[in-house]
Parts: C-alpha cells; sequence; structure tokens
C-alpha cells in the first residue's frame, strides 16, 4: 500500500534533474544573495556572460568550463572574513545529517506504524529525511514489544508517554485527531520539500556545480530505506484482524477507516512473529549498511554547499530540525497508542483465560 505512493514521491523528487542549472545563479539564500547578484553585474559579468550563454543547448563539457570561471570570480570578490564565514556555513551543513539522524526515527518505528496507518508512516518518513541506525537485534527487539503471542506486551511500556492517558481523549474526538496529526506530518513535508527545492536550484555543490539532484536524491533515499524496513517487517510480523471483516471490500474499507483512525482507538489486532529467515538477516544488515551511507552522502552533498551565510545554514538546520521532531512526536504518538492497545489486548486476553481457568475450576469441585 505505501509502494505506490512512495514510487510517486520519487518521481517528483527527481524532476528537477531536468532543469536547466543555469537558475542556480538567479537567486541565493537571503543572507549573501543581494551581495552575490551585485558581483554578478559589476565585476563578474563577463564570466555570467559567457556561462548563461553555454546553458543550456551546449554540451556538457563546456556549460563546466563556463560554470568554474564564474565560481571562481565570485570567489575573488568575497572578502577573507566572508570567507572565513563560508567555512563555518559548511561545518553546521555538514553536520545536519547527524544532527537529524539523533533527533529521528529508526525504520522499525516507521513500520510498526505503517502496518495500522501506512499513508501517515510514508509522510513521516518524507518529513523527517533521516533514520537512525540500528543493529538487527534491535530491530527484532523494537517489533518484539508490540506482539501479543510470546509476552511482547509487557515491554511495550517504553514507547508509552508518562503522563499521557488515552482514557482521557473522548473517542468522538478521534477524526480531529487524525486530522491534526495530518496537519503536523504534511506541514513538515511541505517544508522539506521547499528547503530540497531551494538548495537544489539556488546553491551549488563545489564538485559537482552543473548537478541539481543530489539533495533531492539524498531525501529520496531516505524514504527508500524506510520501505526496506517495511520489507523486513513484514519478514517477520504478521499482522491478524480479530474482527470480522467480511470479504476484500470490507479489508479495504477497514483499512481505509484504520488509516484516518489513531492506532488507541482502533479494532484490536494481533501481531505474532515469523520464524527469523536468513532474508531477514540480510535485510536488515543492508538497512544498517545504508543508514550509515545515506547519513555519510548527506554529509558529503551539505558540507559542498556553496555561497552560504551562517545564518542562512542555522536556518536551514532549525528548520529541518522542527520538521524531524514534528513528526517524531507524531509517531511517538502513535507507537505510544499502540502500547496501550496492546497492553489492553493482553489484559483482556489474561481475564478471558483466567475466567476460563475458574470456571473450569468450579465444573470439577461441582463433579
Amino acid at each position: 500500500m505505501v509502494l505506490l505512493p512512495a514510487l510517486g514521491l520519487l518521481l517528483l523528487l527527481s524532476s528537477p534533474i531536468d532543469a536547466a542549472p543555469s537558475h542556480q545563479f538567479d537567486a541565493f539564500f537571503p543572507g549573501w544573495n543581494a551581495m552575490i547578484q551585485s558581483y554578478l553585474r559589476t565585476n563578474c559579468s563577463a564570466p555570467f556572460y559567457r556561462y548563461q550563454k553555454s546553458m543550456p543547448s551546449s554540451p556538457k563539457g563546456s556549460a563546466t568550463d563556463a560554470v568554474f570561471p564564474l565560481i571562481e570570480c565570485i570567489l575573488d570578490q568575497f572578502p577573507e572574513f566572508r570567507k572565513a564565514e563560508m567555512a563555518a556555513s559548511a561545518v553546521i551543513l555538514g553536520l545536519l545529517p547527524t544532527i537529524l539522524q539523533s533527533l529521528g526515527s529508526t525504520s522499525a518505528e516507521t513500520s510498526l506504524l505503517g502496518l495500522r496507518r501506512p499513508v501517515l508512516a510514508l509522510l513521516c518518513a518524507t518529513g523527517s529525511p533521516a533514520v537512525r541506525r540500528m543493529t538487527a537485534g534491535e530491530f527484532l527487539r523494537n517489533i518484539s514489544r508490540f506482539t501479543v503471542r510470546g509476552g511482547g506486551a509487557d515491554q511495550a511500556r517504553v514507547f508509552v508517554m508518562p503522563g499521557l492517558s488515552y482514557t482521557h481523549i473522548p473517542a468522538m474526538y478521534r477524526l480531529w485527531v487524525s486530522v491534526f496529526e495530518y496537519g503536523i506530518v504534511g506541514g513538515a513535508v511541505a517544508n522539506v520539500m521547499i528547503l530540497t527545492y531551494q538548495l537544489s536550484v539556488h546553491a551549488l555543490v563545489v564538485f559537482s556545480p552543473r548537478t541539481i539532484i543530489l539533495l533531492p536524491l539524498w531525501t529520496s533515499l531516505a524514504v527508500v530505506i524506510h520501505l526496506a524496513g517495511v520489507l523486513a517487517l513484514y519478514m517477520r510480523v504478521r499482522m491478524e484482524e480479530i474482527r470480522d471483516t467480511g470479504g476484500v471490500s470490507g479489508r479495504f474499507r477497514s483499512r481505509i477507516s484504520d488509516e484516518f483512525t489513531p492506532s488507541f482507538f482502533q479494532p484490536s489486532k494481533t501481531w505474532e512473529l515469523r520464524t527469523e529467515n536468513i532474508w531477514f538477516q540480510v535485510t536488515t544488515w543492508m538497512l544498517s549498511i545504508g543508514t550509515v551511507a545515506h547519513t555519510v552522502f548527506g554529509t558529503l552533498i551539505l558540507s559542498s554547499l556553496l555561497f552560504f551565510s551562517v545564518a542562512d545554514s542555522v536556518n536551514i538546520v532549525a528548520r529541518y530540525a522542527i520538521s524531524t521532531v514534528a513528526c517524531r512526536t507524531v509517531l511517538r504518538f502513535e507507537l505510544a497508542g499502540m502500547s496501550e492497545a496492546t497492553k489492553k489486548q493482553s489484559h483482556e486476553e489474561t481475564q478471558e483465560m483466567a475466567l476460563k481457568d475458574a470456571t473450569c475450576t468450579v465444573q470439577e469441585q461441582s463433579d
């Protein structure tokens, strides 16, 4: 269910690759835009004119030959203290993937939400373009906390938010809670998409100044890693509906209803661990490697961006961090609801078994 929206997202993010790279000099981030535009109109007007004439119909080699003299001309106009500030900005932006990784969610957590609310999980993955690293054992421990069979419900308390009681939320407000969640996550996704576009079109990567696909690619890869986590989860967990959904159409209506219902208010479901196989180990191992590679790739790209002031860099980091924290908050809220629902279901099953045992004991005594 999450595959088609994910493919559409990848196509959307990849669309800027065909844009004319000459637009990269039309506008920069606010901190230095006026200063750089004045350089392009005065001291660097000649190389800027040659660069514009070489785009986009000329061969790739000639365009590359034209862009480097233009970059060098702009750098020659920079005072030394501005160059030092740009170096500090590179450090700030280079730390962004590591910062987001520490604030973001693991692929296991996103995948768990995807079992009940796949669209919301996909939006959370998109609005938080970083994945927290975890090993295969940690992945398994996370999903084991939510399995009813096997005693996992007792460990689900780790996801419960202190002081939060879902009994204080009336059932009539469940739709409004869901709308509020989508509003938060939708705003985070919009913020990330705008930043991705701005950093692609209004910025230059020093080792590949003509390329504008690197930032969208980095953002897309985070979603791919989360989708791989969904695959690993399905290899290890089977979810069963306790209620009678009434065939295929009933299951479809049930999934649509679940998508717009917070996890705590959803009908009971049984999650059972499957037998572990080699493909689960391979997938989780590749997830761990992919998470590290994604962080390194993002560090390489973001630390290589040119012409950013410290103020602009801090603003970029703050906007990314806000989106990540917003998605993380919604995800934690849903996981807390799933934990409460799991414990509630386990408690009901325990009471039912105790009642059966008591009934059997009474019958034996009467006999």
